[in-house]
């Protein structure tokens, strides 16, 4: 993240994370509901051919009489039932207790409509079984972390989002750019992904930066494999709907963080207009390493990217200290990027921002 205004931008060191991509989660059994049984086994038994009626008819008796021929005959229906429908139509599925009556088949559970966005290939998000959003599933497959080397060392990074086909990455565009303030220049950009959330993430990919958009700090990335089985990235749905108290779910790789991946909360607390772009402030919990990440709704889509740290109105970053060696040179010094502490604000670049630059690209 960087301040807003004329201050400089504050690189931000992309801290490894890891994460094994799980298989897709299933979508959850609908319930379904059977109205009115007794109404409709009298109608079955109505429909039926009077010899048939008469026959049930004794049956009714004698079973009143004697309960051990009742058990007896309900077997025997049972038996009949299956019989015949193992004739005509193989074996009978018999739900286990609690256990759905109906299931979707193979072919109408992969149905999954495509998202909005020109030239987007993203799908629906992962969800858990109960319906929510899998934030995990999510990150292992769409995010990834950004380094920036310059003559062979590491100097800054940043976190990143799969977008469009999956060949291209939405992140800040000072994570990507020269920082002359504090001698790191771009000479290779080095893009990691996920295979577990509790390790580092792995070397898969280098970046070309190919649009920009300078007035909401973003940039887009196209990927180049470092070899035939450099993981497929899973581009994530894009959303321009935001509202005041929704819930936000961030990902990145913050400076603090150790080298795994960082899972934070947090609402949309409101927006601010400036130079044309209509910011979004949330009081999630971010710092330096998270900028170019994503910032998803509560349906999986990414509707934010942290860019900036909170100011007052004298352009003094709030709440924001250098605790740590962020761009690991050895010294905790003016040349690290600052740390909320707490109280303050971010401002994320919106989605519509991300969209007009997307619609830039050509795959």
């Amino acid at each position: 993240m960087h301040q807003p205004g004329d201050r400089p931008v504050v690189p931000m060191k992309g801290q490894p994370a890891t994460a094994k991509p799980s298989a897709a989660n299933p979508q959850p059994t609908p319930q379904l509901a059977t109205s009115r049984p007794i109404t409709q086994s009298s109608q079955v038994v109505s429909q039926q051919p009077p010899s048939t009626r008469r026959f049930v008819a004794r049956l009714k008796s004698r079973a009143r009489r004697n309960p051990s021929f009742a058990a007896f005959a309900i077997i025997a229906v049972l038996a009949v039932v299956l019989g015949t429908a193992s004739l005509f139509g193989g074996e009978v599925a018999v739900p286990e207790v609690g256990e759905s009556e109906a299931s979707p088949t193979p072919e109408t559970a992969s149905l999954t409509p495509t998202t909005i966005g020109s030239g987007s290939q993203a799908t629906n998000p992962p969800n858990k079984p109960n319906g929510e959003f899998d934030v995990e599933a999510t990150a292992l497959s769409s995010v990834v972390s950004i380094d920036i080397f310059s003559d062979d060392e590491l100097c800054s990074g940043g976190t990143g989002s799969a977008v469009l086909d999956g060949n291209y990455v939405i992140t800040n565009l000072h994570v990507v750019e020269d920082t002359p303030e504090y001698d790191c220049y771009v000479d290779e950009i080095v893009v990691r992904y996920l295979e577990r959330v509790d390790d580092s993430p792995v070397d898969g990919f280098t970046g070309e930066v190919v649009v920009t958009d300078q007035a909401a700090d973003l940039a887009v990335l196209r990927l180049s494999r470092f070899t035939s089985n450099s993981k497929v990235l899973t581009p994530v749905a894009v959303s321009s709907i935001a509202s005041v108290n929704d819930d936000l779910f961030i990902v990145g790789f913050p400076s603090i963080g150790g080298d795994s991946v960082t899972f934070s909360r947090g609402i949309v607390s409101g927006f601010i207009q400036e130079d044309g772009v209509r910011w979004i402030k949330t009081d999630a919990q971010i710092s330096g390493g998270n900028s170019g990440g994503p910032a998803f709704n509560s349906k999986g889509e990414l509707v934010g990217v942290p860019t900036r740290a909170s100011a007052s109105a004298s352009n003094k970053v709030v709440d924001c200290r250098i605790v740590e060696d962020t761009n690991g040179d050895g010294r905790v010094n003016d040349r690290d990027a600052c740390v909320p502490i707490g109280g303050s604000f971010t401002l994320l670049s919106p989605a519509s921002a991300v969209q007009r630059l997307l619609d830039r690209v050509n795959p």
